[in-house]
């Protein structure tokens, strides 16, 4: 079993604490973490398992138990697999959201980045006018560079304006 216990845990100093199998404590400030160690490929990797306030020493060793059997029976890399489900829960919400609705959320959480609401104004009417009535009813799963080449293109970059519009446009 671990070297660690419930005290241990609850006391320990800044630093890194073994519990053994590679799965540690790191306490820094006041935050405690568990962390677990492995190696995949001949690289060394260090993966969350969780703030110690929410995750007990009994869990921890149980999922750091969890990973390494997979790791070693099954071949896969926990912090690889962790960031293919974040990806694929990510697709998943946004393949029913059309793209209106994506965009518009974005600019929601973009917000608090802008310095006033001239440039929330800027950023929608620009959608608005050229984005929305083309992709605006589409699925996000459905748009492609041709629908995106279709978009741009009306924007005339032979004038300066255009040319600026137009690359603000894009990087939105």
């Amino acid at each position: 079993m671990g070297k660690q216990t419930a005290a241990q845990v609850r006391h320990a100093k800044p630093g890194r604490h073994g519990d053994g199998r590679g799965l540690y404590l790191q306490v820094i400030g006041g935050s405690r973490t568990w962390v677990l160690r492995y190696e995949h490929g001949k690289r060394e990797r260090w993966m969350g398992l969780g703030s110690a306030e929410f995750v007990t020493l009994a869990q921890a060793r149980e999922q750091a138990f969890e990973l390494r059997r997979k790791l070693k029976h099954e071949k896969i890399d926990p912090l690889e697999q962790r960031k293919a489900s974040a990806v694929g829960a990510r697709i998943a919400a946004l393949t029913g959201a059309t793209f209106e609705q994506v965009a518009l959320r974005c600019s929601e959480m973009k917000s608090s980045e802008w310095r006033g609401d001239g440039s929330h104004r800027e950023w929608l009417s620009t959608l608005e006018r050229y984005a929305f009535p083309v992709l605006g009813p589409l699925p996000v799963s459905a748009i492609d560079a041709m629908l995106v080449h279709r978009v741009l293109e009306p924007i005339c970059p032979v004038q300066h304006r255009g040319r600026v519009v137009q690359q603000r446009f894009r990087a939105r």
